[in-house]
């Protein structure tokens, strides 16, 4: 297993006798983003640009934290440009944009982006995995096991090539393939606990909460330094079974904050005795062919979600569990890593 307090307390203390290494904080920050120790990684790179303001590798880094953190593209575009405009041919800066133009659907410039890094490296495994991702995603299996076929002869252990497939799957709202392609990684390295984490956060998107949790323990159990596995943990162990508690309906099965049930359980069960003619979503790569789709309004930002994702198979949440999951988010802060 990778040593990550090891590598933490060591480039600690390279920042600490020498803040002009700013390659070592970049690292630095790398581990903490592996880590979804998102505020920690800004902090460090941030120490970097008192150093020099136009570190390319350290803006490339922040564009790949805040796209992780926030998703603030205005944000990330400022940072890609910053590197940019230091070394065009900034590798992290252009794998970022790639996955951004992957998200937006923009296959032709994701391809000419990846084109960009292959150019470099033909081997470059993470633009390999992009450029698998596409295939997939355009459900091109020729393509995809091309890439994949080509990434594994290489490094038939490199796990994070099913975990870069998945995370578009997931954005895509196609959970349950989601979780497959990181059963795959799980196979593949059985230390891949990153992988068994979001195997948990995909079951508990599908509602199978209890394996979900499972899967948590798991990932849990081998690294015990990732933030986001511990705070979802610790979300459905202890704060869900004590704060919330389910109402079920002719139709729907809801969760609402304890505080909130007596006012916003007058509402779900009036107009959401059915499900609505136009709440009909499916892929046909997914199994159980279309599903209704559950539109979910809190106190706070309305949003709709296929049957069989997010917090579905009819299970709705009211809105102050966004808060609950904000407030404990980074709660392990800097007694995760540093």
């Amino acid at each position: 297993m990778a040593q990550f307090q090891l590598a933490n307390d060591s480039y600690r203390e390279a920042a600490k006798l020498r803040p002009q290494f700013t390659e070592a904080s970049v690292a630095w920050a790398e581990l903490f983003l592996e880590k979804y120790a998102s505020d920690l990684a800004e902090q460090t790179l941030e120490e970097v640009f008192k150093v020099n303001p136009n570190h390319a590798d350290g803006h490339a880094m922040m564009a790949a934290v805040i796209l992780e953190k926030s998703y603030d593209l205005s944000a990330v575009r400022h940072h890609l440009e910053a590197a940019f405009a230091v070394n065009p041919r900034q590798l992290r800066g252009l794998l970022v944009r790639a996955s951004i133009e992957i998200d937006q659907n923009q296959w032709q410039r994701a391809l000419a982006t990846v084109g960009q890094v292959l150019a470099i490296n033909p081997h470059q495994p993470e633009a390999l995995a992009l450029r698998a991702t596409i295939a997939w995603l355009r459900d091109d299996r020729v393509g995809y096991e091309a890439d994949r076929k080509r990434v594994l002869q290489r490094n038939p252990t490199y796990a994070e090539f099913y975990r870069i497939v998945a995370r578009s799957a997931v954005r895509e709202h196609r959970y349950l393939a989601a979780v497959e392609l990181q059963k795959e990684a799980v196979k593949l390295d059985p230390t891949a606990y990153a992988a068994m984490a979001e195997i948990g956060m995909g079951y508990l998107r599908l509602g199978i909460e209890a394996e979900g949790v499972d899967w948590l323990k798991k990932a849990w159990a081998g690294d015990k330094y990732n933030v986001r596995t511990f705070n979802t943990k610790n979300l459905f162990e202890r704060t869900i079974p004590k704060d919330y508690t389910f109402q079920t309906t002719r139709s729907f099965k809801i969760r609402y904050q304890n505080d909130e049930r007596a006012v916003l359980s007058r509402y779900p069960s009036r107009p959401w005795r059915r499900a609505p003619p136009w709440s009909r979503y499916s892929h046909p790569q997914d199994a159980g062919g279309a599903g209704a789709v559950r539109r979910s309004r809190g106190l706070r930002d309305p949003h709709r979600r296929p049957a069989g994702s997010g917090s579905a198979r009819g299970v709705l949440w009211s809105g102050h569990h966004r808060d609950v999951a904000r407030q404990r988010r980074h709660q392990l802060g800097h007694g995760a890593l540093a």
